[in-house]
């Protein structure tokens, strides 16, 4: 049985090449001769290589080409690649390998005087697409949005399950 490698994505290459740019100057030729010893790349050819390796540090493509935030590295007359500036492998370096999540909210059963019990959470996001009077499902129950509950963040749920403001 023959082992097969997946094609490795240009995302991770750009990340790769940012990182390493981040730890030291490099030069790509070393670079290239490195990556294509891995599996996944071993096909990629140097054009491709060399256009990752553009985008990341010269203009992050063309639509992009115009903000010198997106210029994250370059070469000196050596031709070495280095990052940019400080700030940019800083960044870099808190945001590797991490998968940002949703902020949560806590969704509440709302009585007409006070907060109820947490009934569960929700995401932030969705929250902030809702207009006052907009209903949803919510652990199978039909919730709203009412506009005095929002400011204080609130959803609520009726007694019987019908959306008249549930409490975020």
């Amino acid at each position: 049985m023959a082992i097969r490698h997946a094609r490795a994505g240009s995302d991770v290459l750009a990340q790769h090449l940012l990182g390493l740019a981040c730890a030291a100057p490099f030069l790509p030729d070393e670079v290239y001769a490195e990556v294509t010893r891995a599996a996944p790349y071993a096909g990629l050819a140097r054009k491709d290589f060399d256009d990752v390796l553009a985008f990341v540090g010269r203009n992050g493509g063309y639509a992009l080409a115009a903000y010198d935030r997106w210029r994250k590295l370059f070469r000196d007359s050596e031709g070495r690649v280095h990052v940019r500036s400080e700030r940019i492998a800083r960044q870099h370096r808190m945001n590797i390998g991490t998968i940002v999540e949703a902020p949560l909210v806590k969704v509440r059963l709302v009585g007409k005087k006070r907060f109820g019990p947490v009934l569960g959470e929700i995401e932030e996001y969705f929250v902030n697409l809702l207009r006052p009077g907009d209903t949803f499902m919510f652990r199978r129950k039909a919730a709203a949005l009412p506009a005095p509950v929002r400011e204080r963040g609130g959803m609520r749920r009726g007694r019987h399950g019908r959306a008249d403001g549930a409490g975020l």
